[in-house]
C-alpha cells in the first residue's frame, strides 16, 4: 500500500465535540488507525519478465504532513515479495509487511502489458502498463482510549497491536517507460482498505514516482511521493515517503502460449 501513516494522525473522535476539549487533546486521542496490507510498491512494470519468477525486497520511510513545517516524525516500515508466472503477462504476488506496530501477509495478482516498443522477450526497452489485486491479513494497528477530566486527562494505548487482527484489500496501478534494457522511469498509484479488530476502516492512498535499473538478473529503484489516510471520510493533509528495494530474478517455467494449428488444403484445422 500504501505507506504507513503517522501513529498520531489527528482524528476528531465523535464524542469529543459534545465534550468540549481542547482540539490539542483531540488531535492526541486520535492516534488510531488499522495498517495497511502493503507499504511498499516493488518499482517498474516489466521488470520481471514474462516467464521469470523474482523476489524483492523493499523499505520505506514515512513522514507525516507537517514536514516542511519543522515536523520530527519519521516512521520505518518494509517488505519481501516473491512473483511467480502463471500466464503470459500474469503473476502470482506473495508477500509479507512488517513494521514496528504489524506483520501483515498478503497475496495477489498482476497483470502487466507491453504497450509500446519492440515485441521481443529479450528486448525490454518500451512503455509498460500493469494493474495488481490482492488482500491479506494480520496483525497490528492502532487504538487509544480517553480517561479522566480536565489535568487528570489520560491517552492510553488499548491492547497491543500484536494480538489485534487485520484484514485487508489493495489495487494499484502503475506505468513505466524503459529508455534502454538496464534503465527506466517510472510512477504508480496504489489505493487500500483495512480493518481491525475494534477500529473503523482505514484507506491508504499513495503515489510515487522514480528510477529504476536492471543488470542481468539483479534489479533495484528509488522513489519518492505522497501518502494519505483516511478513516470514516475524514482525511488528513498528504505526508511524504522515500522507497527504495532489490530485486533478484530466476527463469521461470516455460509459460503457454496459444498456437493455431496448421490449414490443410482446403482450409480445415488439421487435428493433432
Amino acid at each position: 500500500m500504501p505507506a504507513a501513516p503517522s501513529p498520531c494522525h489527528p482524528r476528531r473522535p465523535r464524542w469529543a465535540a459534545r465534550a468540549g476539549l481542547l482540539l490539542g487533546t483531540l488531535a492526541l486521542a486520535g492516534c488510531v488507525y488499522a495498517p495497511p496490507v502493503r507499504s511498499v510498491h516493488y518499482g517498474a512494470p516489466g521488470l520481471i519478465g514474462a516467464n521469470e519468477r523474482a523476489i524483492q525486497a523493499s523499505f520505506s520511510h514515512q513522514t507525516d504532513d507537517g514536514l516542511l513545517s519543522g515536523s520530527q516524525f519519521n516512521h520505518w516500515s518494509g517488505g519481501v515479495n516473491i512473483a511467480y508466472p502463471l500466464a503470459q503477462g500474469l503473476h502470482f504476488e506473495g508477500s509479507g509487511d512488517f513494521s514496528d506496530s504489524w506483520a501483515v501477509a498478503n497475496g495477489g495478482l498482476r497483470l502487466t502489458s507491453k504497450i509500446a516498443g519492440v515485441r521481443d522477450a529479450n528486448v525490454r526497452r518500451g512503455a509498460y502498463f500493469d494493474l495488481d489485486l490482492g488482500l491479506g491479513g494480520g496483525v497490528g494497528g492502532h487504538q487509544y482510549a480517553v480517561t479522566g477530566k480536565g489535568a487528570g486527562l489520560q491517552v492510553a494505548e488499548v491492547g497491543s497491536p500484536w494480538t489485534r487482527p487485520v484484514l485487508g484489500v489493495r489495487g494499484g496501478a502503475g506505468i513505466g517507460w524503459w529508455i534502454s534494457n538496464e534503465w527506466a522511469v517510472f510512477a504508480r498509484g496504489q489505493a487500500q482498505d483495512t480493518w481491525a479488530a475494534d477500529i473503523d476502516a482505514t484507506r491508504f492512498l499513495t503515489v510515487v514516482a522514480g528510477p529504476q535499473a536492471r543488470f542481468g538478473a539483479v534489479g533495484g529503484y528509488c522513489a519518492i511521493g505522497l501518502w494519505k489516510m483516511c478513516m470514516d471520510g475524514d482525511c488528513g493533509g498528504f505526508g511524504h515517503l522515500v522507497e527504495c528495494g532489490l530485486s533478484v530474478s530466476l527463469p521461470g517455467p516455460a509459460v503457454r502460449t496459444p498456437v493455431a494449428a496448421p490449414e490443410d488444403g482446403d482450409g480445415c484445422r488439421c487435428k493433432p
